[in-house]
Formats: C-alpha cells, structure tokens, sequence
C-alpha cells in the first residue's frame, strides 16, 4: 500500500464550501432577524374596523359589520371594546363589546346595530381591557 498524499483543494469543492457557508449564514441571519422582530412585538394589540360600506339599513336601524383582530404576540382571553358614535364633536351613542378569546392573528366578525347612519356619523372605537393567559 502506498499512502495517499494530500491533493489540493479542487475549484468545485471551494464554490460547494462558499454556497455552503453562504446559506448557513442566511439561515442564521433570518433566524436572529425573526427572533429579534418577535421580542419587539410582544405588546398585545387589539384592531377593530367597520365595514361601513356594508352597512344595511333596516327599519330605521344601521347595521354596520365590523371586524376585531387581535395583532399583538400574544393570545387574548377577553377585551373589553368600546364603540362610540360621534354627531360632529357630540356623543351620539356607545356600547360595549366584549370579545371572551382571540388567538394569535385571528379575525372575530360581528355587527354593530345603530340608530345613526355611518356615513353621517363618526365611529371610534376604543380598547378599554385587555386581559392575556
């Protein structure tokens, strides 16, 4: 047996370990980008939206569909939500909406039932409680 000396690196084998490392350092790179983005949104985050050209009128009543999205980082096991119709800077009327649970990301729907029309009328909505695990 002769013993087999070392041979020098070869072009293909130094393109194979540049890719290599190339992409194990993207994957790297993303992964602390991720966890980085993740650590910044962890405040809990409740968005309510109307769909007032949805609106149906019906017996002198408007209802006007509405969607809750929880967008924080964390589940929600109850938010308390107030919505409130303005008539220029009067206070027209309010409810309360109380949503029980809403996972990560995810969109609850509902209708909002008003003596006052949404394209008259100004809708706020305002997060009053928020309650997490």
């Amino acid at each position: 047996m002769t013993p087999r000396g070392r041979q020098p690196i070869s072009v293909a084998e130094w393109v194979t370990l540049s890719l290599s490392v190339l992409i194990v350092g993207a994957l790297v790179m993303v992964a602390v980008v991720e966890e980085v983005r993740r650590q910044k949104s962890q405040e809990i985050g409740v968005r309510v939206t109307f769909a007032t050209d949805q609106t149906e009128a019906r017996g002198g009543q408007f209802y006007v569909p509405y969607t809750v999205r929880n967008t924080g980082a964390a589940a929600i096991t109850a938010a308390e939500i107030w919505i409130q119709v303005y008539d220029g800077d009067r206070l027209a009327e309010s409810a309360e909406v109380t949503v029980e649970f809403l996972p990560l990301q995810v969109t609850q729907e509902g209708v909002y039932v008003s003596n006052h029309d949404p394209t008259t009328h100004e809708f706020v909505v305002r997060v009053e409680s928020l309650q997490v695990p």
